[in-house]
């Protein structure tokens, strides 16, 4: 029931790609999320939210704490190294799901080592407390500028040439 409240005050709060003041966020909505590919036609969108994003960006590395055979299967076709400290300089996209075992110190040198364009990716399907304090602490960076809460998903981008702002975006 907790959830379910959460929920309808995410929504509450919430716009669409017609609330978004950010060029670059409404472009990632409109051409990346919100796009007709027929790949994802018979597809929820939060089914496939990670493939588009990913298509959209088309990184060259990602860090990831899940296993190549996961469900994921961007992670099969893509450079991807696990979550290590001494890597933050190098990738472009952090992924962290319920599998991904961070402590706020890891987490938060990372964070401060973050290249321009490089974001971070959030499944928050599983709606566990770790993953919000992880989610809360990203947000909270001096180094994010750009946060995107999707309620199952959150999307954090280091962008040195935008100020920092935080939205609430139904899918």
């Amino acid at each position: 029931m907790i959830g379910m409240i959460d929920y309808i005050r995410f929504l509450l709060k919430s716009t669409n790609e017609h609330g978004v003041h950010s060029p670059f966020l409404f472009s990632l909505i409109t051409k990346g999320l919100y796009s007709r590919n027929r790949l994802w036609n018979d597809k929820k969108r939060k089914d496939v939210f990670v493939e588009r994003v990913l298509s959209y960006f088309q990184p060259k590395l990602i860090m990831s704490s899940s296993p190549k055979e996961k469900t994921y299967t961007f992670l099969a076709n893509s450079n991807y190294v696990p979550w290590d400290s001494e890597n933050c300089d190098k990738v472009d996209v952090f992924f962290i799901d319920e599998n991904t075992q961070l402590n706020k110190k890891v987490l938060v040198s990372c964070l401060s080592k973050m290249k321009n364009d490089a974001f971070v990716l959030m499944d928050k399907r599983a709606r566990l407390n770790s993953t919000k304090k992880l989610w809360e602490i990203i947000v909270d960076s001096d180094t994010v500028s750009l946060s995107v809460d999707f309620y199952f998903f959150g999307l954090a981008f280091v962008r040195k040439e935008q100020l920092k702002q935080h939205f609430l975006i139904r899918l």
